[in-house]
């Protein structure tokens, strides 16, 4: 029969973080929560866990890679977001989410490997409900991955420079089983890594 499409670890972070201000804004614990993907879809993601307080929010989600070998199939993705006085949202690397360490990549010497598709799907999802709910406030997002050092190590995360985690992926939101694009975008940031160090 055909395969199974799974969603991104980017999705995985989105629905995190939206149901963790939703908690917060609802003071309700979440246990679902829509994610409008980069292909104009919408994508009904289960919330694993789910803490708040009035003002700061830890989620989870369990990440489906479909029927796709993918590393990070089944691994807890999750966030701890601060709501803040400024308008700024802000993302920070949790436990088990990379820091990019080399130039040539899409994002800076420093920044937490969470991708900037994943960032903008975030950004959205947050600047939509602070809309909608009239919020006043900025936020500070946190992304972590469960034993995400270790699943790094099955990735080629290091060859880039990109150490001590996994990174937040996905440019559809869906992952799609067995296709090479994955491998192929990981070859291009290895060369582009490769030019801007001079090797």
């Amino acid at each position: 029969g055909p395969l199974r499409d799974g969603f991104t670890t980017g999705t995985s972070a989105t629905a995190a973080v939206k149901a963790a201000l939703v908690s917060i804004i609802e003071q309700k614990k979440q246990t679902k929560v829509n994610v409008h993907l980069p292909i104009d879809k919408i994508l009904e993601i289960k919330i694993h866990t789910n803490e708040f307080t009035t003002n700061w929010a830890k989620c989870s989600v369990i990440k489906d890679a479909g029927d796709d070998p993918d590393v990070t199939n089944g691994a807890e993705v999750g966030c701890e977001i601060q709501l803040t006085d400024s308008k700024e949202i802000k993302f920070v690397g949790g436990e088990g989410v990379g820091t990019v360490t080399l130039p040539g990549l899409e994002l800076a010497v420093g920044e937490p490997a969470i991708n900037p598709v994943p960032r903008k799907m975030m950004t959205s999802a947050v600047q939509k409900l602070l809309h909608n709910f009239d919020l006043e406030c900025g936020l500070v997002i946190s992304i972590f991955v469960t034993n995400g050092k270790a699943l790094a190590k099955r990735t080629l995360n290091e060859r880039v420079g990109i150490l001590n985690g996994i990174s937040i992926l996905g440019t559809s939101g869906i992952v799609k089983p067995y296709s090479s694009s994955s491998y192929i975008a990981s070859i291009e940031q290895g060369i582009d890594v490769a030019v801007a160090n001079g090797i």
